[in-house]
């Protein structure tokens, strides 16, 4: 009976595809951690019957968004008001909401001084909740009243 002859690779190619397999591993572990350290919160606003009116509460430090999404269908109208707990640290952001919404377009209106949103079409309107100015404190409230 005759033995199999096993091909055996060059010492350097071993090391060199060790290498490569140990920068993959490294690689995905640092684009899972990334992803989860700053994965954005993302809520789902969705009226039970019989109730016109959400709150929810939480905190955006500069860079760490929240994101909301409700769908709204072409006519609906939801008024949507975010109160900041800090004060402002300068002026920079006196007058300014704190919020961008994102039609299902993708068009964007930052800060928006209408705090009534009616829908021009279907689909999900998202909306993004961040500081305007430095603060004191980033805890907010943010209410959606359908009307």
């Amino acid at each position: 009976m005759r033995e199999k002859e096993v091909m055996e690779l060059p010492g350097i190619m071993r090391r060199t595809i060790g290498w490569l397999v140990i920068a993959i591993l490294m690689f995905a572990v640092s684009v899972i951690l990334y992803s989860s350290v700053f994965a954005q919160t993302v809520r789902r606003v969705a009226f039970s019957k019989g109730r016109a009116r959400l709150v929810f509460s939480d905190s955006a430090p500069p860079g760490e968004p929240d994101n909301y999404v409700i769908r709204l269908k072409r006519g609906q109208r939801c008024r949507i008001e975010v109160e900041w707990k800090g004060a402002d640290v300068d002026d920079e952001g006196q007058g300014l909401s704190g919020y961008t919404i994102v039609y299902p377009s993708g068009e964007r209106v930052v800060d928006p001084q209408d705090d009534a949103l009616q829908a021009k079409s279907d689909g999900d309107f998202r909306i993004v909740v961040a500081p305007a100015a430095r603060k004191t404190n980033y805890r907010y409230r943010i209410i959606f009243t359908r009307f």
